[in-house]
């Protein structure tokens, strides 16, 4: 089975990320929608992304953060329709090499569902690795930089150690994509805890840490 050595991620995203930082901050949906509405305010959501697709490397903690969680209230967000290219994509998860032509459909296959959720990391470490094997240099340094881009606003949230302060992300497939990251295997298990908070078993990693806890943070929306 093909699975991309998470290289390409930062080296300060690790287990001890979890457990050394001191400053989290859940996000507040009302700031954010407030911020991200203004059209002639310096964060305007469409303003963000363009930054984002430009992979452009000045943005703040706070401007990550209201980009991923203010992901939310657009209509893109709600859109399935990458379903097609998501089960496409899950056929070279299966591979344990790639070929050039291969390297070539993942990236195109990548790009249609990023079109869609721009922050699927799966769908973006794979685009990574697609662009490394083909030799792309500066379009994995890209890629790269919009995968710590998503991890930094998640890793921000919370610790993920208790319902205290989880992880918040905006869709459930973001929990499985940080377990990765964060060096950790799923064990298979996953309990809902007081209706609202997901508590993942976890092995591997911190021998100390056996679950990670997140909340799916859609602001409500319907």
């Amino acid at each position: 089975m093909l699975r991309p050595v998470l290289l390409f991620i930062i080296l300060t995203l690790s287990v001890n990320v979890i457990t050394g930082q001191t400053k989290y901050k859940a996000p507040d949906c009302k700031k954010i929608k407030k911020k991200i509405s203004n059209e002639k305010g310096k964060y305007y959501y469409p303003d963000l992304m363009k930054r984002y697709l430009a992979s452009d490397t000045t943005f703040t903690i706070k401007e990550k953060r209201l980009l991923y969680y203010g992901f939310v209230f657009s209509d893109e967000f709600r859109n399935d329709r990458n379903k097609i290219y998501k089960d496409s994509l899950r056929v070279f998860f299966r591979m344990k090499k790639l070929t050039s032509l291969d390297a070539v459909n993942m990236i195109r296959f990548s790009d249609s569902i990023l079109v869609v959720n721009p922050f699927n990391l799966k769908a973006l470490n794979y685009r990574a690795y697609a662009f490394e094997n083909t030799g792309n240099k500066a379009g994995t340094k890209r890629v790269i930089y919009r995968i710590n881009l998503v991890l930094e606003a998640i890793l921000s949230s919370g610790h993920g150690l208790s319902t205290d302060s989880p992880f918040y992300v905006i869709r459930e497939s973001d929990e499985y994509a940080l377990v990765d990251v964060l060096g950790f295997l799923f064990e298979g298990h996953s309990d809902m805890v007081d209706g609202k908070y997901h508590k993942l078993k976890v092995t591997g990693g911190n021998k100390d840490i056996e679950a990670l806890y997140f909340y799916v943070n859609t602001c409500n929306r319907k």
